[in-house]
């Protein structure tokens, strides 16, 4: 698709201001300045939508999202900059170098991993499919990835420095990483499963009946995205640790798996929908290959995963039912008023639940409320 080459070699420019934009999120983590990240997120967020819909409504097309994707991470940078003391110099030392390229290498490599297995599947389909498939994929993909995403990016911008500042205790760091298990999946599983249910009155009336194919793809990744949060906590205590290399030896681990389930799902199977069920495999088996790890590194049983996961999963679960019940008895009904019944209705019926159940993770949000008023 020779028209793509303008587009990435525009889109390129990112690159550099995206170096200096990950050290001024370095700088902000490690001084716990998140208010400052929050606004730099937010502006850079509303300013490059409102570029982005003003280029697309003047007819510019396409060019329309590389707007809107550059004027993202510009406007985050210059927020930060006007606003965070650190500033980059021409210096350079070798000491510092020598220090931080035996943790950091491993950190590059396993970046550079998980990108090529996470871009792989779409070259799949989109060489051996037509590229409506690739559409439908990649939008099913989407929505799930932008609730976990950012939930995710929560995570590791405050779960790493702060288990950096006390990696001589293992006790402490099992008991934030236990938290941040815990309130992840309760957050994330009403959030995708809920997603999962309501997926095609969703997909009806935010993108119209022709993107409807999309939704068993939506509904996998649904699942497929609820277990990389867990993932994410274990993956940030080891490297708090400064044990970058279990975090490398994992991810080999769990991408020659990944390739081999995603190879048996192209050359058997031969459909899209195989490859997303073989993704699906692909995380479940990484979120069980983090477990023993778990137990060794900081003594995180298996029973206490089990606690921390299990329950808000399985409230998620009888909500998603509950919606998708309500929605085969009531499939006649103005889509609008469906679609809002289903979303009352997994809202009451978790919050209800967790409540009545004494979910240890909304009693820790309502006190965490309290103090903050």
């Amino acid at each position: 698709m020779d028209k793509l080459c303008v587009i990435l070699r525009v889109m390129a420019i990112r690159i550099p201001i995206a170096s200096i934009n990950s050290v001024q999120q370095a700088y902000v983590s490690k001084t716990y300045q998140f208010k400052k990240f929050f606004y730099a997120t937010l502006g850079g967020t509303i300013i490059s939508a409102f570029l982005g819909i003003f280029v697309a409504y003047l007819g510019y097309g396409v060019w329309a999202l590389v707007i809107q994707y550059l004027s993202n991470v510009l406007v985050d940078t210059l927020v930060l900059w006007f606003t965070v003391k650190w500033r980059p110099n021409l210096e350079f030392s070798f000491s510092r170098m020598r220090v931080l390229y035996s943790f950091g290498w491993k950190i590059l490599v396993t970046s550079l991993l998980i990108n090529v297995y996470s871009n792989i599947q779409d070259l799949i389909i989109g060489k051996k499919f037509s590229p409506s498939d690739l559409a439908y994929s990649n939008k099913g993909r989407q929505f799930p990835s932008l609730i976990a995403s950012n939930i995710n990016t929560s995570l590791n911008k405050v779960l790493f420095p702060i288990l950096s500042d006390k990696q001589d205790s293992t006790e402490y760091i099992k008991k934030i990483t236990r938290k941040s298990i815990g309130l992840g999946t309760f957050l994330l599983a009403p959030l995708l499963l809920g997603l999962a249910a309501v997926g095609k009155p969703f997909v009806e009336i935010i993108l119209t009946h022709n993107w409807l194919p999309c939704v068993p793809y939506l509904r996998i990744m649904c699942v497929v995205f609820l277990l990389q949060p867990i993932q994410t906590s274990s993956v940030q205590a080891f490297n708090a640790l400064g044990r970058s290399d279990i975090y490398l030896r994992l991810e080999i681990i769990k991408k020659v798996f990944g390739v081999i389930v995603l190879t048996v799902s192209v050359f058997c199977y031969s459909s899209v929908v195989a490859i997303f069920i073989g993704c699906l495999l692909a995380e479940f088996f990484s979120t069980a290959a983090n477990m023993p790890f778990n137990k060794k590194y900081f003594n995180y049983t298996y029973y206490e995963q089990m606690v921390d996961i299990v329950p808000s999963f399985l409230l998620a679960v009888v909500m998603y039912l509950l919606i998708t019940i309500f929605e085969s008895l009531n499939s006649t009904w103005n889509l609008y008023i469906l679609f809002g019944m289903e979303i009352l209705i997994g809202v009451v019926f978790y919050i209800v639940f967790s409540v009545v159940l004494r979910n240890k993770n909304l009693i820790y949000i309502i006190n965490l409320l309290k103090l903050r008023t």
